[in-house]
This record gives C-alpha cells, sequence and structure tokens, in this order.
C-alpha cells in the first residue's frame, strides 16, 4: 500500500492506492471534502450566471447638453445601439430630473419584440454623471451584432443635442429613437449621437452563462456516482 499526506490551508487531503503486485491500479480513494468539492463544481457549472457590477450604457455631463427638453406622455424618446460583446441588460433606468412620479421605460429588439419593461422612480439613489435612476430587471441577454432600442415614457425632463456622449465599450452605433405615445421608438430622426433623445438608459452586466444541459448533467452525475462509490469502498475497507 502506498501513502501519500499533502498539507494545505489547515487540512489534509489523503489519496491511497493500492496496486496488485503487476502494477495494475485497481482503486484510487479520494477524501469526502474533496469529492464534495468536485461534485460541487460540477453543480456550478449547471447553473446559468448572473449579471455582476453593471455598466452604464451611456453617460455625459451636465454641461455637455445642448438643449433639454420635457416630456408630458406624449413621447417615448430614446435611443438605439448595437451588442458588440457578449453582454446583458440587469437594470433600465431614467434621466434624473424632475421624474413627475414614475417613468415607463423599456427595452426592444429591432423587430420591436418587448424584451423587458420596468417603472422607474426618482426616489431611487441617482448614479453617474448626468445622473441617472434605475430599477433592476431580470437579466436579458444580448446577442453580439443585433440592435436594440430602450425607451422612456412619463412625464419628465429628457435630454437632445448632447456632446460629448461617453458610451460603454459593450455597445456602439448609437442613435435616435422615438415614437408618439407609449410603444416602440421606431422613428429614427434625426441622425448622430448627439440628437438621441437621452431620457432612458440601460445598465449592463455580463454574458448570461447557457447551459449546455447533457454535459452538465453528465458531469453532475458522474460527481454524485463517485462520491456514492468512495463511501461504499470506505465501508468495505472497515469491515
Amino acid at each position: 500500500m502506498l501513502a501519500f499526506s499533502i498539507q494545505g490551508a489547515n487540512k489534509q487531503t489523503y489519496l491511497h492506492r493500492a496496486v496488485e503486485p503487476k502494477g495494475n491500479l485497481i482503486m484510487t480513494r479520494i477524501s469526502k471534502r474533496v469529492a464534495a468539492s468536485a461534485v460541487g463544481a460540477a453543480v456550478l457549472a449547471a447553473l446559468p450566471g448572473i449579471g455582476a457590477a453593471g455598466t452604464l450604457g451611456i453617460d455625459f455631463s451636465p454641461t455637455a447638453v445642448g438643449a433639454p427638453g420635457f416630456n408630458d406622455d406624449t413621447w417615448t424618446l430614446g435611443w438605439s445601439f448595437t451588442d458588440t460583446t457578449a453582454t446583458s441588460v440587469i437594470a433600465l433606468g431614467a434621466l434624473d430630473q424632475s421624474i413627475g412620479g414614475t417613468e415607463t421605460v423599456s427595452l426592444w429588439n429591432s423587430s420591436g419584440t418587448l424584451l423587458a419593461s420596468t417603472t422607474v422612480s426618482g426616489a431611487e439613489t441617482p448614479v453617474g454623471s448626468a445622473p441617472w435612476v434605475f430599477t433592476p430587471i431580470t437579466p436579458v441577454a444580448l446577442t453580439v451584432g443585433d440592435t436594440y432600442y430602450v425607451g422612456a415614457y412619463g412625464v419628465s425632463f429628457y435630454d437632445f443635442e448632447v456632446s460629448p456622449v461617453t458610451i460603454a465599450p459593450q455597445i456602439s452605433d448609437v442613435g435616435n429613437a422615438w415614437v408618439t405615445g407609449n410603444g416602440f421608438p421606431s422613428e429614427r430622426s434625426p441622425t448622430g449621437v448627439e440628437n438621441a433623445f437621452y431620457g432612458a438608459n440601460v445598465e449592463l452586466g455580463t454574458a448570461l452563462t447557457t447551459v449546455p444541459e447533457p454535459a452538465s448533467l453528465a458531469l453532475f452525475g458522474a460527481g454524485l456516482a463517485g462520491l456514492g462509490m468512495i463511501r461504499r469502498r470506505r465501508r468495505g475497507a472497515k469491515a
């Protein structure tokens, strides 16, 4: 019987190997703690990812605003953008300038399909330079190369003719988007990043991890089976 002892972090991990005269390995036993760690890793691998601390989609200094405006429930005002890096939207926000109660902020894809919508209140803690207030949403995964629209509807101010605008590195091609009433902001005039209607904003998080189900389940099952086998062999050894 060959026995090895490994010290680390105030704990021992024992690896025992019983070898036949011909040198064939017939049994490898790992401590319960190590096996449990392996199973835990398998479980984590099978879970979908969750967005981390966010990045503002756009931001700017109040001194960069050329023409502030006021929306009195007449339009959905916002902007469009293209995803350039695998990411997700984890919160929707609005410009924190005299929001009349709450604003409805929504996210759509280029086909006009509503992906997320929430209400944003001026009572939230403002962030950024503009500044903005946000409400978290269930993360929405973005597809690289696809275009998305974000818009705000409600009684509030918005900023127009803004330069310069800081754009998150995960997105590009920011442009104007609006429509009369509460709905998908399909209108695109005038053009140019400085002419977008900055009443709405997005908070970007990490990419969401999709689960490769067959592989993950197989890994999880193998971990459980291995733990059970170790326990049975330990009982047999003690007997």
